[in-house]
């Protein structure tokens, strides 16, 4: 008598927001590169960035991205970044060079 086994493959899928001023932020993606790397997990993440000082704003309806340029808003250079850079089409497999 034999016994098959079936693999399963199991692919943990999350959105995860963060704010790049947040020093757990970096902590936290070192984990979760470790995790997929291990291999004993598969992770599919979109990373989703959002403001603490927007959330954390006393003055109701303020955000970050309509704050006058005068401003100085923390963050707001890399949030702009950001989103260019989430706009781009997704970049080619890099070619071995040897």
């Amino acid at each position: 008598m034999s016994t098959n086994r079936v693999a399963v493959f199991v692919v943990t899928k999350f959105e995860l927001f963060y704010d790049y001023l947040c020093p757990f932020v970096y902590r936290a993606s070192v984990m979760l590169q470790n995790v997929r790397d291990s291999g004993e997990r598969s992770l599919e993440i979109r990373w989703r960035y959002f403001s603490l000082a927007q959330v954390n704003s006393k003055d109701d309806g303020w955000t970050i991205w309509d704050a006058p340029e005068s401003e100085l808003v923390k963050g707001r250079l890399a949030f702009k970044a950001a989103e260019a850079a989430r706009r781009l089409p997704p970049a080619a497999p890099a070619r071995s060079t040897s």
